[in-house]
């Protein structure tokens, strides 16, 4: 019984002189945060009956950060038809540098162009540049920023409309945070006032619900307003877009 009892000690003070070294050793690091992102969201709706519509987007966005410097990139487009006859055709790209200074403070640039057939606009390009502050943060992902800045636009519409060259005063704000860890929220205002010509004012507006679903795949939806206070004629002021659909994220 003796002879058992110190076989087993032995065995035991052996495992534990072999577990020590393994326990002493520092944990994994953990995997450094990948410096990009990358999101692409689609979304596709039919319907069959009294009358006939289809209507679907594409979202593609991809973001890559530097030491203090991020860049991002947006491609997106809608198109919908009804009962034959093309009611939604518009498509857009941009492309965004922030460069950060020590603290909250930050210098914005965006430059960006798109058309949209049923309003008339063949083509619009913004360019504007200025400097921004974080108002709030909570962490990397819940945060609160406003930017200004001065710009110009050119805006080229179909048929006898003139076209417009407009020098902007620029304001905005962007709006992100995670709710329990899993549901984001983005939301952005960017105001466009051409000192030129006031009267030409123009307001973008987006908010963004993202709940995630499994293995990078996200349930997505989407609503989009603009208001365009001098549209070509016959054209409508305000336009609103909301779209439901997927996103996949790498």
């Amino acid at each position: 019984m003796r002879e058992r009892l110190l076989q087993l000690g032995i065995l035991i003070g052996v495992l534990g002189a072999l577990a020590l070294p393994a326990a002493a050793e520092d944990p994994a690091p953990a995997e450094p945060e990948k410096p990009w992102e990358f999101k692409i969201a689609a979304g596709i709706s039919l319907r069959e009956g009294d009358e006939s519509k289809f209507n679907g987007n594409g979202d593609l966005l991809y973001k890559y950060g530097f030491t203090k410097d991020t860049l991002t990139f947006r491609a997106l487009g809608d198109y919908g038809e009804s009962d034959g006859d093309r009611d939604t055709e518009n498509y857009g790209a941009n492309l965004k540098w922030r460069h950060d200074f020590d603290g909250r403070f930050f210098w914005l640039s965006n430059t960006g162009a798109d058309s949209d057939q049923i309003q008339g606009r063949n083509l619009r390009v913004i360019v504007n540049s200025g400097p921004g502050y974080r108002i709030w943060q909570d962490g990397d992902a819940n945060f609160f920023d406003v930017a200004t800045g001065l710009g110009y636009r050119h805006e080229r519409f179909r048929g006898d409309d003139p076209n417009n060259d407009l020098l902007d005063m620029v304001a905005g704000y962007d709006y992100q945070q995670i709710f329990g860890e899993a549901v984001e929220i983005v939301h952005a205002t960017d105001f466009y006032a051409p000192v030129n010509e006031i009267e030409a004012y123009l307001v973008k507006s987006e908010i963004t619900l993202s709940v995630p679903l499994f293995a990078g795949l996200h349930f997505r939806n989407n609503a989009r307003y603009e208001y365009v206070h001098q549209p070509a004629d016959d054209r409508k002021e305000s336009n609103f877009w909301l779209t439901m659909g997927l996103e996949y994220r790498l």
